[in-house]
């Protein structure tokens, strides 16, 4: 009769991926970043209050808001909005429908296109693709900048290297409604550019050119240690004998 048996050589190996996943978590924590990086810790200059019509946007961060990002702490997994020192109660910004494409590119606030598509570079990836919350808090002094919540989880992470360009995030809203608080955001007027999609047309191939960015947390953690993946492949390889 044929059967699976375990090893004591793979619970052995099984124990050193335990123990080296285990020395992973508690020596990679996560980074944190606010871009643009003239708002870390200080209230933007303006605002925005949100529409829940279907549109398409894309946000061009430079490199240099990424400048102390370490190089072993690329993997950027989540980001959220700032409220505004207006914004004095939480809300969560709830998107029934949302994508977000990311991307490194070479275009800047100068070369940065009214065409969607020629804005993206060669890797651009799709994080998330559903539905999605931004928790925007009301905490915080009353003279701003107000607290960040936690941003949700992408579906995949996005390996961003700030060596190779700039950071561009592009938001595909196919439309929802707004709670009944309406969420109001920090928002740097003369930071880089936003690139808006005209006509509430989430599938548009334009848009418009506008002077400024919101004020978001950027959320990045280790790579997964090549130890625990040796370790793991190891495990694949010898963990059962057939008989």
């Amino acid at each position: 009769m044929k059967m699976f048996r375990f090893r004591w050589t793979t619970g052995a190996l099984v124990s050193i991926a335990i123990v080296a996943a285990a020395g992973t978590r508690a020596s990679g924590q996560g980074v944190r970043i606010v871009a643009p990086s003239s708002t870390a810790g200080v209230e933007a200059d303006d605002s925005i209050s949100p529409s829940p019509e279907p549109n398409k946007i894309q946000m061009l961060f430079p490199a240099s808001d990424f400048a102390g990002l370490p190089a072993s702490k690329r993997l950027l997994v989540a980001f959220n909005f700032r409220g505004d020192q207006t914004q004095t109660q939480a809300v969560d910004w709830n998107f029934p429908d949302e994508e977000f494409w990311i991307s490194t590119t070479d275009k800047t606030s100068a070369t940065l296109s009214t065409v969607f598509a020629d804005n993206h570079g060669p890797e651009k990836t799709l994080v998330h693709d559903g539905s999605y919350v931004f928790r925007i808090l009301g905490s915080g002094p009353p003279q701003g900048p107000r607290d960040f919540a936690d941003g949700m989880r992408f579906q995949r992470p996005f390996y961003y290297d700030p060596s190779k360009g700039n950071l561009l995030i592009e938001q595909i809203n196919y439309g929802g409604s707004m709670p009944n608080i309406s969420p109001t955001i920090d928002v740097r007027s003369t930071q880089e550019f936003t690139l808006l999609g005209g006509d509430f047309n989430p599938n548009g191939t334009t848009g418009t050119l506008f002077t400024g960015l919101p004020v978001m947390l950027f959320e990045f953690v280790p790579e997964p240690s090549t130890v625990v993946l040796a370790g793991l492949a190891l495990v694949s390889l010898f963990a059962w004998r057939r008989t």
